[in-house]
C-alpha cells in the first residue's frame, strides 16, 4: 500500500534583533548599527520582529517544501558604500586560494570554468512551493553613498509590497531572480 506523506510545521520567531558594524570604532563609518527593529515597535513585545513559517511533507525519507510565509515588523536599514567594498575586499582575501599550499590548480584539473559549473548545479536543483508569501515589508532606510560628490538619504520610508506566488516550480536561481524583479 501507499504511504501518506507527514507533514512538518516549521515556524521561526525572532523578537527582536540587531547588526552592529563592529568596525564602526575605526571612525571611517557613519552607521554604528546596520540592521534593527524600528523604535515605535521596541516598546511592543506582543509581536515578534520576523515570523517564518514553513510546511514541509515527507514521504519515503525525504522533505519535500510546501508553504513559506515570512512576515517581518517595520525595521530600520542603514548602508554605506565604504562598508561594502570593505566587506567585499575581506571576502576576497578569504576566499583567495593559498600560496604553497597542497591544492591542486583547478585550471590543469577541470577546464570548464568555475560559474559554468554552478550555474549547471544550480538549474540541476528544482525546488517546488504550494505557496509562496512575503508579506509587505516596511523599511526605514539611511543611506551614504561617497561617489564624485557625496550622496545622502536620511530616514526614508520605503515599503516593499506583498509577494505572493502559488504552485512555483523553480530553481533557486531563478526564484531569486523573480524576487528582485518583484522588489526592484
Amino acid at each position: 500500500g501507499g504511504e501518506h506523506p507527514a507533514q512538518l510545521d516549521v515556524d521561526i520567531k525572532i523578537g527582536d534583533f540587531q547588526v552592529d558594524n563592529q568596525m564602526f570604532k575605526r571612525g571611517l563609518y557613519h552607521f554604528p548599527v546596520l540592521l534593527s527593529s524600528q523604535e515605535a515597535t521596541r516598546g511592543q513585545k506582543s509581536e515578534e520582529l520576523i515570523n517564518v513559517k514553513m510546511i514541509f511533507n515527507l514521504s519515503e525519507g525525504t522533505f519535500y517544501s510546501q508553504d513559506f510565509k515570512l512576515r517581518c515588523q517595520p525595521m530600520t536599514l542603514n548602508v554605506e558604500d565604504v562598508l561594502f567594498y570593505k566587506l567585499q575586499e575581506y571576502l576576497t582575501i578569504f576566499t583567495a586560494p593559498v600560496k604553497g599550499g597542497t591544492e591542486e590548480s583547478h585550471t590543469t584539473v577541470n577546464p570548464i570554468p568555475e560559474n559554468v559549473i554552478l550555474a549547471t548545479e544550480s538549474a540541476s536543483q528544482l525546488i517546488f512551493f504550494n505557496k509562496v508569501s512575503i508579506e509587505e515589508i516596511s523599511l526605514q532606510v539611511s543611506a551614504h553613498a561617497s561617489l564624485k560628490l557625496f550622496v545622502g538619504l536620511e530616514d526614508s520610508k520605503i515599503n516593499l509590497s506583498k509577494f505572493e506566488n502559488q504552485a512555483v516550480w523553480s530553481t533557486w536561481y531563478s526564484f531569486g531572480h523573480r524576487l528582485s524583479m518583484h522588489y526592484l
